[in-house]
């Protein structure tokens, strides 16, 4: 495998309902893998189960340099790759690291939101248990409701916070997160 410091997150495309075992065949390949997972309470006719559901459907994070593509590629499960202007797509680390703590959050109520979320102020927490996380902040059902928007999949989630625990970011620090604006004078 490549050295660690060319290594990106990326997106994988699964077929229906593969995820968990396109996610174990990845682990038993040693290939860095991430399978976002709610727990939600199911009824079936004769028993009510607690089960852990992909929180995106059909996709699955995989941490791998570019040069491992073809690799990735040959695992069981894996439809393709989710490509922007003809290239796999990379998430960035903090996208990753913000799911991982609004999962990992179980005290909070996340929801998975799907779609175009292009409404909302860019907003940080600055209290709480999710403090410095980054996302936008809108208003459902007079609810506040901070949403973590990964744009490579157009789907998001969705964690109520109270207005007073996060603060707006200024354009310049919008900018200079997406690595546009550069940083000092």
């Amino acid at each position: 495998m490549a050295d660690g410091l060319s290594r990106r997150w990326y997106v994988v495309y699964t077929r229906a309902n593969a995820e968990k075992r396109v996610f174990d065949r990845l682990q038993e390949r040693h290939i860095e893998a991430y399978l976002p997972l709610l727990r939600q309470r199911r009824q079936w006719r004769d028993r009510k189960k607690w089960v852990d559901v992909p929180v995106f459907r059909n996709y699955v994070f995989v941490r791998i340099a570019l040069q491992e593509y073809l690799y990735v590629l040959q695992v069981e499960g894996i439809v393709q790759f989710v490509c922007f202007g003809g290239k796999p797509a990379s998430i960035r680390d903090e996208e990753i690291e913000a799911v991982r703590r609004l999962l990992g959050n179980e005290a909070e109520r996340v929801e998975v939101v799907h779609g175009d979320l292009a409404e909302g102020d860019w907003v940080r927490v600055v209290a709480g248990p999710l403090k410095g996380l980054v996302g936008r902040y809108v208003m459902r059902k007079g609810c506040g409701r901070l949403l973590i928007y990964i744009e490579h999949i157009s789907q998001g989630l969705a964690v109520e916070v109270p207005a007073g625990y996060v603060e707006r970011l200024r354009e310049e620090a919008l900018l200079e997160r997406r690595g546009l604006y550069p940083s000092g004078p």
